[in-house]
């Protein structure tokens, strides 16, 4: 199907359709991202985590990147302190295999080399929920959905006016503000909010990468996010909703463009991001079928600069990138019987960068330009199954269709069974996924330390199979649980350098095998535990003769204890523990592996009026100092304090 005739259908019912991908799935219990339904969690049978807002609150996040770092399997790596760059890394795949989705905007960045999210764009205090679905999932998704689809869904309005506002303040100069209002007016609901994040007093630069004479200077982190919601519901059976989303940042970089790399006190970067979408919903046969429909758009502008200065007098840089991506989507649920969902979807979507680069350094003059775009379409359809209460599953295809390389076939079956009367629940499930070549893979250049990294756009995409089973076991009335699950990931034409390091091709294979245990209970009444431990292998298995992938740990244990004394006063402590992992050497760029490190931190909060709460936490408590990724210092122990109001 062309892109017209999607174009022409997603048109149709936009205007006739409700507010259903990001809007229905906030009662507990319910998940919509491994099946685009609201489904029960028991019911599904891949592996899916959830972040509320509760817990955002309680453990006092301040960005996503953050909050995902508490879940298992996750890796993030943030070079440096809030705000800088943050790449997620699940289960081994690669940062650029996750796929995340905001309010439904598909929010990966198409400017930058590899099309993958960097998280440090999404603070989280308009955040109420954080769903994570695990294993490749292009069926329902297409490109991307590799190693895991995060999907971030913000608060909507509706019901009695509320403003909202918050100050936080602490170690490392930090200055965190936060207003909103929320609330209904007839059938119109509508939520706004303000966040801003200030950090000044945190050098992200290692000591091994300042010049003789320079001493390291107090990087400065600011942004500013500003976000709406609006929904309505123009009947019963129709209903449309509009998402904003918008971030202003300035972060100052510390790094050069020589080699060996050295601190740079006056390189900085500049990034706005725009997430955009609005949707509709319309029940059909007396709520037999459901047509959702929607478009959203997405658009990046990233400046980076670099002057010349007495330390690095050869470096010069003027980097401005642009990517936008827009996108087109039609999905329809058809009840054909009580127990059964047939959902059929399709999309179109056009993704473009822009780009020039100037740069002077230790490797010459490079002046380049990219100017590119490319078109997908797709179609895909799916069954969900629930039989008596106790079997459950879903199988499904998808065809994408993409204007550079051609057609590319993902599916997907996952089974579940579901004992009630013991609480156990067996679950399994094989999926496939893609990753299409990014359009500076294919159309862009750049500069290394070899000489020219020139574009290939013969690119295929890479492809990947994920395996998996596990056993979920609630015990003691459901006052505590324990699950383990089993995963295998294969990645086949993974897009690397080629040995001359002159430009990418598709030579690699990885795979990435592990075991997750997550437990959960209440001992006592007022008092909550989790804890998580995840074992994995990923590793490269075509070329260093099966050598680890950079930035990702075998071994990663978190833990978290909440007790409430009193009624208003909740006290606790989240504990995290990030074993051994690879990395290349920031100065040398020789391989080794960085130590473990472990990360506590202690929480309380008192609500001193149903209007006001108070705040505060002591982070990193060990004062454990350690980089991820190797050569960017992270923060040590800091301590911080703030109030929330409410009227």
């Amino acid at each position: 199907m062309r892109p017209r005739h999607i174009r022409l259908l997603s048109a149709a019912v936009l205007f006739a359709a409700a507010p259903a991908f990001a809007q229905r799935v906030l009662d507990p219990g319910l998940v919509v991202i491994p099946t685009t339904n609201p489904t029960p969690e028991q019911e599904v049978a891949s592996t899916v985590s959830v972040i509320t807002r509760a817990e955002i609150e309680r453990r006092q996040y301040r960005t996503v990147g953050e909050a995902l770092q508490s879940l298992p399997s996750l890796a993030v790596a943030r070079s440096g302190g809030v705000g800088n760059q943050t790449s997620v890394f699940v289960r081994g795949s690669n940062s650029n295999h996750t796929l995340v989705l905001i309010d439904g905007v598909k929010a990966n960045d198409p400017s930058t080399p590899a099309g993958a999210m960097d998280f440090s764009v999404l603070s989280i205090g308009d955040v109420e929920r954080i769903e994570v679905l695990y294993g490749s999932q292009g069926t329902l998704y297409g490109s991307d959905a590799i190693g895991a689809v995060v999907n971030v869904i913000t608060k909507a309005g509706g019901g009695k006016t509320t403003a909202t506002g918050e100050l936080e303040g602490g170690s490392f100069r930090t200055f965190n503000q936060q207003a909103g209002v929320s609330g209904g007016a007839g059938k119109l609901g509508y939520r706004f909010d303000a966040q801003h994040m200030r950090q000044t007093g945190l050098s992200i630069a290692d000591s091994r990468q300042t010049p003789p004479g320079a001493t390291e200077d107090d990087d400065t982190h600011d942004q500013i996010t500003v976000s709406s919601k609006l929904d309505l519901k123009a009947t019963q059976d129709l209903s449309f909703s509009t998402s904003l989303r918008h971030t202003r940042a300035h972060n100052d970089l510390d790094v050069s463009q020589s080699f060996p790399p050295t601190s740079d006190n006056d390189s900085r970067e500049r990034t706005e991001a725009t997430f955009l979408r609005g949707e509709g919903r319309l029940v059909m046969f007396n709520g037999m079928a459901e047509a959702v429909g929607g478009v959203s758009h997405s658009r990046y502008h990233r400046l980076t600069l670099e002057d010349p200065d007495p330390f690095v007098p050869l470096d010069f840089l003027r980097d401005a990138e642009s990517g936008q991506r827009t996108k087109f989507d039609l999905k329809t649920d058809v009840y054909a019987l009580p127990s059964q969902t047939i959902t059929v979807g399709l999309e179109t979507e056009k993704e473009a960068i822009e780009g020039s680069l100037i740069s002077t350094s230790n490797f010459g003059f490079f002046n380049t330009a990219a100017n590119a775009s490319v078109n997908n379409d797709a179609v895909y359809v799916q069954d969900q199954v629930a039989i008596a209460g106790r079997w459950f599953g879903t199988i499904g295809a998808r065809l994408d269709d993409h204007e550079q390389f051609g057609r590319a076939f993902t599916w997907r079956v996952a089974p579940a069974y579901l004992h009630r009367e013991t609480g156990t629940k067996l679950r399994a499930s094989y999926a496939t996924g893609f990753k299409a070549p990014s359009l500076f893979q294919l159309y862009g250049n750049s500069v290394s330390a070899f000489g020219v990294f020139a574009a290939n756009p013969n690119l295929q995409p890479e492809t990947s199979q994920t395996v998996e089973a596990g056993v979920d076991q609630s015990l003691f009335g459901n006052r505590a649980s324990v699950g383990v699950t089993a995963f295998e990931t294969i990645v086949r034409n993974l897009i690397q350098a080629n040995p001359a390091f002159t430009t990418n091709v598709n030579i690699g294979r990885a795979i990435m095998r592990g075991v997750e245990l997550t437990a959960r209970a209440s001992p006592i009444e007022r008092v909550e535990t989790s804890a998580s431990f995840t074992y994995m292998r990923p590793h490269n298995a075509v070329n260093d003769d099966a050598a680890p992938l950079n930035r990702r740990p075998r071994q990663k244990a978190t833990g978290e204890v909440s007790w409430r004394p009193w009624d208003d006063v909740k006290l606790g402590a989240t504990a995290t523990y990030v074993g051994r992992r690879g990395d290349v050497d920031a100065v040398t760029a020789a391989r080794i592996v960085d130590p473990s490190y472990t990360v506590v931190n202690l929480l309380a909060s008192y609500d001193v009026t149903q209007h006001l709460t108070l705040f505060g936490r002591i982070e990193n408590v060990l004062d454990d100092r350690y980089e991820d990724p190797d050569g960017f210092v992270q923060p040590g122990l800091g301590v911080f304090a703030g109030g929330r109001m409410r009227f």
